[in-house]
């Protein structure tokens, strides 16, 4: 049986709207993590309907490692359930 992947919509904020790719469930930790890093907020929208923005200051420690960030058990929470996730340029106040 070939069983697919569970992919989550990523939209990126860019000058023609938003560009959208899939990413694999799995690797949403990572893309959101590298968004954050060039300085951009992400919001993401849980399979109950809740949305959480994530800036750059809401990760953990910069300098850990990725291993480490992932055994972040509040951290790697975040990710769980996620149903759609958003990148957007940084607006005052953030």
């Amino acid at each position: 049986m070939n069983k697919q992947k569970k992919t989550i919509p990523f939209l990126v904020e860019s000058k023609h709207g938003h560009d959208t790719s899939d990413v694999p469930a799995d690797e949403v930790q990572e893309k959101v993590e590298e968004e954050l890093k060039a300085d951009r907020n992400v919001t993401l929208e849980k399979e109950d309907g809740q949305t959480e923005i994530l800036t750059k200051s809401d990760m953990p420690d910069s300098e850990k490692e990725e291993k480490i960030r992932k055994q972040d058990k509040d951290w790697a929470d975040k990710f769980e359930n996620t149903k759609t996730a958003t990148s957007t340029k940084k607006t005052k106040g953030f």
